[in-house]
């Protein structure tokens, strides 16, 4: 049987803190065209954690 793994060990596994794993997937919920928008560098994420 196979252990299901931790958000902290995905992070762990990606280099980057639990905490920026937590921002990129609520960046995932955003409706595509936010989501666009901070692809192209219209918006910057940090503005949409403001809002969230």
């Amino acid at each position: 049987m196979t252990q299901q793994k931790t958000q902290t060990d995905i992070a762990h596994e990606l280099g980057i803190a639990k905490q920026q794993l937590y921002n990129y997937k609520k960046l995932l919920t955003l409706i595509p065209e936010l989501q666009d928008m901070i692809e192209d560098q219209e918006l910057k994420a940090t503005t949409i954690s403001f809002w969230s």
